[in-house]
């Protein structure tokens, strides 16, 4: 801004309405369109009247005085015009105001020259006080500098035409002409104030409101900033705590299927449980963040009540003989048996409610009864269940149904429980337009009524669904994509016990390659891996082209929130599957995308197990050979198919390795294989852009030629059968102290490695979890448990979205301390190699396994 500018700015530039130079400033910025047409106005308005003149001019003026008199109008013209441009070219505010002003004066200044007009001597007077009424009223800028310019347009009009003219007005006209000059220009002053006063208060009004949105909008950012971080928070927790969840409910149910002393079932029972209490809890918190977040779309579909409220009452009777109680059911005969809506929610709903009266009741019982009412003519239903328990003072009954609310802390510490249970009925019958109400007295009981439109039906849809044969579970044959060793290894035991082929893969990458080698009926993935996750993995499959990338995926994964979910289906994958495992909901779900796809089920491939006898037919390299033999195979070459058709002949392998194999050998050898009632893993080596023709011959496994020994073993390894749990033996009692050695020296290099990279300033949370994801398996495979729980304290730290960079730190602080503990255990020092610091770490960790 120019000296110029600066002085204009704070001369005339301002409104005057505002002491506070930001709110002034800001205030006449936003009113610079009204100024400027303000201003045209009083521009064009005064203009013209001048100019209408110009006929009278002519009439009744001659010579020189007519001259002089178009040419000051001329000019009046001309200067009109320039402040017309002027104003028109600008959007400041203090421009607008000078360019008026300075023309103002501009013009009653030259009209005063031209005021001593002939039609003017009568009636002249009238018009000096419109003139100061209206230059109030209308000038824009402060109102100091509009009276000195709303008193100088009569003034210098009064002095050309009354007084300096030839024959001037007499001293009592002067009189009265300056009287009602100074009424009209008090009347334009007083009124230029009020309407100022009112736009000045237009404006505050129009300033708080804004004020208010702006704080609204930013108070709804930060609530719905916070509900997202909790959001992402609820979704990690659940994935952290779904993931060990689903190793000990998969693992407790492989043992309960086993036979077991008493003693040990009772235990693991308890175990089993426990695990399921902990898992209510976690659903009870998932279920209630849906409902804050109104994420819950509720089903309308007909369900036999009658059968549900029976269904209910016997799972929850055993609960009630334990405490010596009784569980009645009453329902009305007029309850209709099918009726439509959410069946899962009502009967979460009375899940939640008998739980409840069960826990707080000590000797009694609890009584359900079901009836029927009309509601603004709507049918209702209505549920009742009352107790013998300890039940609520009113003072209580106020805050029952808000979260993480108990009737008082000591009913907390004697029956515990997370608060969530009546929250969460709330919430799904008022989702469901329905009503609840509780009625208690301490010491009398309580009773919890609620009501739920569910209108009658006559069944007749569900019935047909109910009464379709359930079509038997078939043997597949599944890929299973899991990082982690005890998920994959309960879930290939669930699998394998119902009768499906199992080939199991760690990274999403694999997955990828493996699709593109093999025939599988569908794909289980899970979502959260290293590197190439479920998500990316599966977008790659379904680039493959068809019919590689028609394999139905299901996502088979403790992330479960809703978001989780939808990313699933968007990334291409046709189902969603929560841990822990539900075996008959994996079976519904692998169906299901069965049918989505339209993907004909093959069934299970060949069972391969470590130690068969494998036959090598066609131009196989020897380090081929080798590797399988590192997979504790022993290999025989056949020199030609015909060779490898006698000594199929002849006896049985656990599979075969073809290299370019003959049209129709393949299926020659798989009719064969049937015949004798058996199986035979079948690799096949084929040219770029023959596989899919050889799986559907009968291959197994199609791997591109020349054979890559690195590409066979991870490959052939997918499809191993499971090992014996590696809990039972230590690993001296499997390798030897050479091999273990080895693994030592291996790792110690590694964890130096990994070491200094945990040491950089820059590392990102993606590569901590990395890093972490690799040191967690190795310890864990090496009994190292201190370094793995460090290792897995870091990953969770790495993976956590709340978790701020100080908490990463002191993750990777730990796991660096902990590093240097296994590095510089006993053996370190005196020069000692890592790998002997590592060996001396491994051999505390089995003396305090012993121990335990």
């Amino acid at each position: 801004m120019s000296a110029v500018e600066f002085d204009l700015h704070g001369l005339i530039g301002t409104s005057g309405e505002f002491r506070d130079g930001k709110t002034e400033e800001a205030f006449s910025a936003s009113i610079w369109q009204s100024a400027r047409a303000m201003a045209l106005l009083c521009i064009l308005a005064d203009t013209a009247a001048s100019l209408s003149f110009l006929p009278l001019d002519f009439l009744m003026l001659a010579g020189p005085r007519l001259a002089f008199f178009v040419e000051v109008r001329l000019l009046i013209a001309l200067a009109a015009a320039a402040a017309v441009l002027a104003v028109l070219r600008t959007t400041q505010y203090a421009r607008i105001v000078a360019i008026t002003h300075v023309h103002q004066v501009a013009f009653f200044t030259l009209n005063a020259l031209i005021f001593n007009h002939p039609s003017l001597t009568r009636h002249g007077g009238l018009l000096l006080p419109l003139i100061a009424i209206a230059l109030n009223l209308c000038l824009p800028g402060r109102f100091r500098w509009v009276a000195l310019t709303s008193a100088y347009a009569p003034t210098v009009s009064l002095l050309f035409w009354a007084v300096l003219r030839p024959d001037p007005e007499s001293p009592l006209d002067l009189t009265i002409i300056v009287l009602v000059v100074l009424v009209g220009y008090v009347v334009g002053a007083v009124s230029r104030t009020q309407f100022n006063r009112l736009r000045r208060e237009e404006y505050l009004r129009i300033a708080r409101e804004r004020q208010t949105n702006l704080d609204l909008r930013e108070a709804k950012d930060a609530a719905e900033a916070a509900a997202s971080v909790k959001a992402d928070f609820l979704a990690v927790m659940s994935h952290e705590i779904r993931t060990p969840m689903n190793g000990i409910l998969g693992m407790a149910q492989l043992a309960l299927d086993d036979p077991l002393p008493l003693t040990q079932r009772r235990r693991v029972s308890t175990i089993r449980s426990s695990a399921e209490g902990l898992l209510k809890i976690l659903d009870d918190i998932l279920d209630i963040s849906k409902l804050e977040r109104q994420a819950e779309i509720y089903e309308r579909a007909p369900f036999d009540i009658r059968q549900s409220l029976r269904e209910i009452v016997n799972l929850m009777t055993p609960r009630a003989h334990e405490k010596g109680l009784t569980l009645e059911l009453v329902p009305s005969p007029a309850v209709p048996r099918w009726v439509l809506g959410d069946q899962s929610r009502v009967r979460q709903i009375l899940f939640n409610l008998i739980g409840n009266a069960l826990k707080f009741t000590s000797r009694g019982g609890v009584r359900v009864e079901v009836t029927t009412s009309a509601l603004n003519d709507e049918a209702r239903v209505v549920f009742c269940v009352s107790d013998t328990g300890i039940g609520i003072t009113p003072e209580q009954q106020a805050n029952l149904f808000q979260s993480f609310e108990q009737g008082d802390a000591s009913i907390r510490r004697r029956f515990g429980g997370t608060g969530l249970g009546l929250a969460i009925c709330k919430r799904l019958v008022e989702g469901m337009k329905g009503e609840i109400e509780v009625e208690s007295m301490p010491g009398q009981g309580s009773r919890f009524r609620f009501s739920l439109p569910l209108p009658a039906d006559d069944g007749s849809a569900a019935r047909e669904v109910i009464d379709a044969p359930t079509p038997p579970v078939r043997p597949l044959n599944l890929l299973l994509v899991e990082d982690l060793h005890i998920n994959a290894e309960v879930a290939r035991g669930i699998l394998e016990r119902a009768g499906h082929r199992i080939a199991l893969v760690r990274t999403g990458e694999q997955a990828v390659e493996l699709v593109r080698s093999a025939r599988f009926d569908a794909v289980l993935m899970d979502v959260q891996m290293p590197d190439v996750d479920g998500l990316e993995a599966t977008r790659r499959i379904r680039a493959l082209p068809l019919p590689l990338s028609g394999v139905p995926i299901v996502a088979l994964t403790a992330n479960v929130m809703s978001e989780d979910v939808d990313a699933c289906r968007s990334a291409g994958m046709d189902g969603h599957l929560a841990k822990p495992i539900d075996v008959s909901a994996l079976h519904r779900a692998v169906e299901a995308a069965l049918q989505i796809r339209q993907w004909p089920a093959a069934g299970p491939g060949a069972v391969l197990t470590v130690g068969g006898d494998v036959l090598v037919v066609g131009d196989a390299r020897k380090a081929t050979h080798g590797r399988l033999r590192d997979l504790g195979f022993r290999v025989f070459p056949a020199g030609s198919f015909e060779a490898a058709g006698a000594m199929l002949a002849a006896r049985e392998f656990a599979a075969i390795v073809a290299v370019a194999p003959p049209a129709g050998f393949l299926r020659a050898l798989r009719a064969r294989a049937s015949d004798g009632g058996r199986r035979v893993f079948i690799i096949v080596a084929a040219i770029p852009g023959e596989g899919a023709g050889l799986l559907e011959e009968g291959a197994d496994l199609v791997l591109a030629a020349p054979l890559s020994p690195d590409e066979v073993v991870w490959k052939v390894e997918a499809f191993l059968a499971p090992q014996p749990p590696d809990d039972l033996f230590t690993l001296e009692e499997v390798f030897g102290r050479d091999r273990i050695d080895e693994f030592q020296e291996l790792f110690a290099g590694s964890l130096l490695e990994l070491d200094r990279a945990l040491a950089r300033d820059d590392l990102t949370p993606k590569e901590l979890a990395s890093i972490a994801h690799r040191i967690k398996g190795s310890a864990a495979n090496l009994r190292m448990p201190q370094l793995a729980a460090s290792a897995d304290d870091a990953l969770i730290a790495a993976r956590t979205v709340v978790a701020g960079l100080r908490d990463r730190d002191q993750a990777v602080d730990a796991l660096r301390r902990q590093i240097g503990l296994v590095l510089n255990g006993p053996g370190a020092g005196r020069g000692a190699p890592a790998s002997t610091a590592v060996g001396g770490a491994f051999e505390e960790a089995n003396v305090d396994s012993a121990r335990g």
